[in-house]
């Protein structure tokens, strides 16, 4: 699959919010846990070149701003979105998150990590490996709460 296929958000556009329902979540969490696990085959030393990071980037970049949103006002996630981040969380070994705060920590872990591979610092491969499993949570959950619009059989008024 070429990069061109997969459109990333910008860092300025508006529509940045972290949505399970958004169409382009399960690709970009699944894009950012193969970064990730780059990044954790780079330590090993079994990948030559020097991995990307953009698409860990961008969901840092939606995660922390939609975080950023619910805190600094009195809105609520909406139900789908927090019973996936729960879950993904969860999955990964992470506690079991039920607050908001507890979300607004998990993000700034991810956002600390990112620094971190940003300034080509040290990180552990199991750091890694644990938001890695959490990207491909994000992904699967997100997906599977999605509804295709291929291979639905639209309803007749007459039929049962």
């Amino acid at each position: 699959m070429s990069d061109a296929a997969v459109r990333m958000p910008e860092k300025d556009s508006p529509n940045q919010d972290f949505r399970a329902l958004d169409p382009q979540l399960p690709l970009l969490s699944a894009k950012a846990a193969v970064q990730l696990d780059n990044l954790r085959l780079k330590m090993a030393g079994q990948f030559a070149s020097e991995p990307r990071i953009d698409a860990i980037q961008a969901l840092v970049q939606r995660l922390t701003g939609a975080l950023d949103a619910v805190t600094s006002s009195k809105a609520l996630f909406d139900p789908i979105t927090e019973t996936v981040l729960s879950s993904a969380l969860a999955q990964s070994h992470h506690d079991q998150m039920t607050k908001q705060k507890d979300f607004r920590l998990a993000a700034d872990e991810l956002t600390k990590l990112l620094q971190r591979l940003e300034k080509n610092q040290a990180t552990s491969q199991e750091e890694l490996a644990s938001w890695r499993d959490f990207c491909i949570a994000v992904s699967t959950l997100s997906a599977s709460k999605q509804q295709s619009i291929y291979g639905t059989r639209p309803h007749h008024a007459h039929r049962r």
